[in-house]
């Protein structure tokens, strides 16, 4: 039987650390350039490295490898989720109950 990898893990900025390696953020564009945008989920600010069309102030989630640089983190993005059309009270309450 093949071997499952593992999914990414929904996770609030101010909880990543080093242990983690394939992660999930949910929160809003704050800034962005050509290939890399900044996501802020209330907790914090992470980076991550993928190009969108989306503008700033968008409510996405990210998926992607968590890197560590020692002083600190981004993530190298494998996708992006638009969710702006969902309840984003509602999602953060689920997010902090499942937590």
């Amino acid at each position: 039987m093949p071997q499952l990898k593992q999914a990414y893990k929904e996770i609030t900025i101010k909880d990543i650390d080093s242990t983690q390696k394939k992660i999930a953020v949910s929160g809003y564009i704050v800034s962005k350039n050509l290939d890399k945008i900044s996501i802020d989920d209330g907790s914090g600010v992470i980076n991550a490295i993928i190009e969108t069309e989306l503008p700033i102030n968008s409510y996405v989630r990210v998926s992607g490898f968590l890197l560590n640089y020692g002083d600190g983190y981004e993530i190298q993005a494998h996708l992006i989720q638009d969710l702006s059309s969902i309840n984003q009270k509602l999602h953060k309450k689920v997010k902090s109950l499942l937590q």
